[in-house]
């Protein structure tokens, strides 16, 4: 599925079809384009700042298409979810 997160993380997702990164400008993107939106708020990387990173999670966290199914030490994982 589709991905969007930060270019440190980027490189272990090779395999997947679409990556795209969370940088400055990312947070007006339509998310439902994304299957999973994995973020790293600690460490953003380049062109983006954890300050970034909160408004995505925010934005991300309200909308009802996804759940974050996973959250520990500043690492968030956003997954979409199934649709019926």
């Amino acid at each position: 599925g589709n991905v969007l997160t930060s270019t440190y993380i980027a490189p272990h997702l090779s395999q997947r079809a679409i990556i795209k990164l969370a940088e400055n400008g990312s947070e007006s993107w339509d998310f439902n384009q994304f299957n999973y939106i994995l973020l790293n708020q600690r460490h953003p990387g380049r062109e983006s700042s954890p300050e970034l990173i909160e408004t995505i999670k925010e934005k991300v966290g309200q909308n009802d298409n996804f759940n974050l199914k996973y959250k520990k030490d500043d690492i968030y994982l956003f997954t979409q979810k199934t649709k019926q």
